[in-house]
């Protein structure tokens, strides 16, 4: 015997997508986007309904908003949908049918996972960090970290800068660590990173 599918109330679904009221979800039902029933005069929209659009297996981790995926993955730019594919971001939105995308949501647990898979540097125009390379970057840096930094002959200052900042340590906090000013620290881990993706260049050619 299958489950009944689970009813949600417009409330419910504006929660969902992090809307502040109804009306969006009033129209997007208006114009034939999703599908309603109507019980005991409550519109409602099925949880199958509404994961289908949305492209999720369940509803069981909320989504997070642009600006908190922001955060979490120590990223400046816009999330917009173009930026999210070309990063390989995972990102949700609510298609409509013309296909322009709706909000863009995200899931912590995703772009947590994602973060744990890039390798960042320092972005020399605003002093944050940007993504520049990905995966497979990481996993070597990870698993070689140590030896990669005696090939580079890096002092015991430059190991800790660039370990503490791959961990995601904002440069403050390495400042505080190392006792020098944010902005040493910034060059510091600057060069570092160059160096790492001039090495990793060359060892990719063999």
């Amino acid at each position: 015997m299958t489950d009944t599918p689970k009813n949600l109330t417009l409330e419910e679904v504006a929660e969902i997508l992090l809307k502040k009221d109804t009306r969006t979800i009033e129209s997007y039902i208006s114009k034939g986007f999703l599908k309603s029933t109507t019980l005991n005069n409550v519109v409602t929209i099925t949880a199958e309904e509404l994961a289908q659009k949305l492209g999720v297996d369940d509803f069981n981790e909320p989504f997070i908003d642009e600006f908190e995926a922001r955060t979490i993955a120590n990223l400046t730019k816009p999330l917009t949908i173009k930026y999210c594919q070309e990063k390989g971001i995972p990102f949700f939105t609510l298609k409509h049918s013309n296909n322009q995308g709706d909000r863009v949501l995200f899931k912590r647990s995703l772009i947590e996972d994602w973060k744990s898979r890039q390798f960042y540097c320092i972005d020399t125009d605003t002093n944050y960090i940007e993504n520049v390379a990905r995966g497979r970057t990481l996993k070597i840096l990870n698993q070689n970290f140590w030896a990669i930094s005696e090939m580079l002959n890096l002092s015991e200052r430059q190991q800790d800068c660039i370990h503490m900042y791959l961990k995601g340590k904002s440069l403050d906090n390495i400042s505080d660590h190392v006792q020098l000013t944010s902005e040493r620290v910034r060059q510091i881990v600057e060069d570092v990173v160059v160096r790492m993706k001039k090495f990793y260049k060359r060892i990719s050619e063999f």
